[in-house]
């Protein structure tokens, strides 16, 4: 459990709250439940929470109606009177004292709302309660009654939650609901937040098929509400789970766009959205920058292959099947087309509702190219390759070359994409000779400065 201690205890963790507003409305739910009254919306918290302190000096007991509104705002500013181990378990005490249900009910929201492993005050709310409710009253009918002791094991509920959800063949928020997260704030609370986080982390941990069927559940948990990530403090660990088990496999075509749409939800599109993704780990990233490296490269072939206007299918299967050869090691693609490219590409992601064929770069048909003329930009290893089509040349950059062309701009010059220097004693750029002599050279280059071979 440690590791999840530490993330949830971390900065970039803003657990969700019961504002004040939302008192009122847990209150009246509560009183309804019980057949009480609606009473006038709750005084100053200050004020309240220090008669709450007063209680514990005085020795004096506090009303019905301090003990249901007190245990809603226990962890809240400005006091927080129940970060007082010894306030909280007198306060506790005056509940069992007194049997207010509502009370009780207000506690067990707190525990579920400020959840945390490693916040020492909800590991003794949870030690109070799981003794409390063992001997409570509870109606015949009432749920609570047989809810499971574990509960209120603040190191184990989390991780039996995630796995309920991850295995059950409900609704993830009918799962819950079962579990004892029955209402939509307590489906949204800290308790709520380390179950999706130890979800999201046994998931991270699977390969295959059977992280693919655990992947489906995990985005469905996500989006209750319609939310893109309904627990954005487990941006990370959603990110990781969703990609991290493909770094040495290949998901179908199908579940591979169902986890592009949902990391794009929330996170963007890294080409052109970095911040959220700066969170993400490297292996999450590097999968999504492969599957989309790989996504640029068979729009490159098949837009190059339907604008074949002298029918020369075979060189577009050469330099494919050349290319494809690297493919594993391309870290990043991105297309740049003339008109006529932009205008296939267009039309097919009209007529297959695909935005993503909408993602390419537009160069100005100048410097000897025209508007059928497009570039397929790679990064592999540390050198920066460019490959035109038709009777264009290759043209490869050291990355750190401050001419090298940069990936996913919308508008390119073609004298920039085009004429590379020569790196060393090898030429940075050539023409594809029908011997096919051109595979050899851009090989050699390939082999020398990244150590990695054509197959």
């Amino acid at each position: 459990m440690s590791g999840l201690k530490e993330a949830l205890s971390s900065d970039w963790i803003r657990r969700l709250s019961v504002r004040a507003p939302l008192l009122v409305r847990v209150g009246r739910a509560i009183r309804a439940l019980d057949g009480e009254g609606v009473s006038a919306e709750p005084e100053n918290v200050d004020a309240l929470q220090r008669r709450l302190l007063a209680s514990l000096e005085t020795g004096e007991g506090l009303s019905g109606r301090d003990l249901r509104e007190g245990a809603r705002v226990l962890f809240h500013p400005p006091l927080q009177p129940g970060r007082d181990e010894t306030f909280l378990r007198h306060f506790v005490a005056l509940v069992e004292k007194q049997h207010r249900r509502s009370a009780l009910f207000g506690l067990i929201d707190a525990y579920i709302d400020r959840f945390s492993p490693d916040h020492a005050e909800i590991s003794v709310l949870a030690r109070e309660l799981k003794a409390l409710t063992a001997q409570w009253p509870w109606r015949e009918d009432d749920v609570w009654r047989l809810r499971d002791k574990a509960f209120f094991d603040v190191d184990q509920v989390a991780g039996q939650i995630a796995k309920h959800v991850l295995h059950d063949d409900l609704a993830p928020n009918r799962t819950m609901e079962d579990a004892g997260l029955d209402t939509a704030l307590r489906q949204k609370g800290g308790l709520a937040l380390a179950a999706f986080v130890c979800a999201c982390r046994e998931v991270a941990t699977k390969k295959g098929a059977v992280a693919g069927r655990m992947q489906s559940r995990l985005i469905d948990w996500a989006r209750l509400d319609d939310s893109p990530l309904n627990y954005p403090a487990a941006w990370r660990d959603y990110a990781e789970a969703l990609l991290a088990p493909w770094s040495q496999a290949e998901p179908s075509e199908a579940h591979k766009s169902l986890v592009i749409e949902a990391v794009f939800a929330y996170g963007g599109d890294p080409r052109f959205s970095t911040g959220r993704w700066n969170q993400a780990s490297a292996e999450a990233r590097s999968v999504l920058n492969s599957w989309l490296a790989r996504a640029s490269f068979e729009q490159f072939f098949a837009i190059v292959d339907r604008m074949d206007m002298a029918g020369r299918g075979d060189m577009w299967r050469d330099r494919k099947t050349f290319w494809s050869q690297y493919l594993d090691q391309v870290s990043k693609a991105w297309v740049v087309f003339g008109e006529d490219g932009a205008f296939i590409a267009k039309q097919i992601s009209r007529q297959s509702g695909d935005a993503s064929f909408l993602n390419f770069g537009l160069h100005d048909a100048r410097s000897g190219r025209t508007k059928q003329h497009t570039a397929l930009i790679m990064a592999i290893g540390e050198l920066t390759v460019v490959e035109w089509s038709h009777n264009g040349s290759w043209n490869i950059w050291l990355t750190s070359d401050r001419t090298a062309p940069k990936f996913y701009e919308k508008n390119y010059r073609c004298y920039r994409i085009m004429n590379a220097p020569a790196l060393g004693e090898h030429k940075g750029c050539g023409s594809h000779d029908q011997p096919g002599r051109w595979k050899g050279k851009i090989a050699n280059i390939i082999r020398h400065f990244t150590g990695i071979g054509w197959r």
